[in-house]
């Protein structure tokens, strides 16, 4: 799933030639696929069948998020009823707490009158989970990290760089911009899968 479109890129970019079109597709691509291994997770919207290790407890952090659609829930092979509301028996999802609602707040299942039996693979859930389109924030980080990329095309292996007529020196970021990184951080997946 690239994060953002070529469109937006060189509107970002001010490019109007389409003389680096096939770079810039390229790199949106490259771009997309880092943030991926970086926040551990994929974002866009697809279906999951996952089988978990029951704790005995009534609670369940899903793998993916954000959670759209669940279909089922089955300990040890007995399906669990959704709960119609919070104090009925069957699953329910946690809604996100206030303090956590951010973008990485990982789906949570929670049982009333049922337990996720100990046992090893004895959980399946069946459930939708991602983006059906790239938040605006994550596209904007992506579109600022391949801008880098771009921009730092024509100066591989330079740190900085000596202004003409002794005016000084221009030194070449070198790390990702920590306002991008915040971006990165809140949509990354902490819990291992």
């Amino acid at each position: 799933m690239d994060l953002t479109t070529l469109a937006d890129l060189k509107a970002w970019l001010n490019i109007s030639s389409t003389t680096d079109d096939a770079l810039l597709t390229r790199l949106i691509t490259a771009v997309s696929g880092w943030v991926a291994r970086y926040l551990n997770r994929s974002l866009g919207s697809a279906s999951y069948d996952e089988f978990y290790d029951g704790s005995g407890g009534q609670l369940l952090v899903l793998r993916q998020f954000p959670v759209t659609a669940v279909a089922l829930v089955a300990v040890d092979t007995i399906t669990i009823p959704p709960a119609p509301d919070t104090v009925s028996p069957g699953w329910r999802l946690v809604p996100p707490a206030p303090d956590l609602s951010g973008p990485g707040q990982p789906g949570q299942l929670i049982l009333s009158g049922y337990v996720f039996h100990r046992g090893l693979g004895n959980v399946e859930v069946k459930y939708t989970a991602g983006y059906s389109s790239v938040p605006g924030e994550l596209e904007q980080a992506a579109i600022e990290l391949c801008a880098l990329g771009y921009a730092g095309r024509t100066r591989i292996g330079e740190s900085s760089k000596a202004l003409p007529g002794g005016l000084g020196t221009v030194a070449y970021l070198k790390d990702i911009p920590p306002g991008i990184m915040q971006v990165l951080n809140r949509y990354k997946r902490v819990a291992p899968i």
